[in-house]
């Protein structure tokens, strides 16, 4: 299943109001899409954790549940470029996130067991 298609999965759920849409996905495979989903309370944004520029960021290829990698990457951390820093999981299926550059961990707005949309940071850069 591509990205646009589990885009307007998602569109559709919304459109027609429906907290979940769940469709079979391949061979045996299956998407459950929740829309409805409680947010946890956002703490208001300081100077220690404003914002990260795109360019200074690694960003998620997918929506799901974040999981630290094994070692935990901290704040301070210095990371190699392909290196895996966390995971998205989805269902049973786990998504690797890996550093797109090396660099030194200045921000990391997410931790472990917060749900992640598409595009949005999980660790920053200096």
């Amino acid at each position: 299943m591509t990205l646009d298609e589990i885009e307007r999965a998602i569109a559709l759920a919304k459109s027609r109001g429906l907290a979940e849409l769940e469709c079979a996905i391949g061979q045996g495979g299956r998407l459950k899409v929740i829309v409805n989903r409680p947010h946890k309370p956002v703490a208001p944004i300081t100077a220690a954790a404003r914002p990260v520029k795109a360019k200074n960021a690694i960003r998620t290829r997918y929506f799901g549940v974040f999981a630290d990698a094994s070692p935990a990457i901290r704040v301070g951390d210095t990371v190699t470029e392909h290196q895996i820093v966390g995971f998205l999981e989805l269902g049973e299926i786990r998504f690797a996130i890996q550093a797109d550059r090396a660099g030194r961990v200045a921000a990391k707005p997410v931790k472990t067991g917060d749900l992640v949309g598409y595009g949005e940071t999980v660790f920053g850069f200096e």
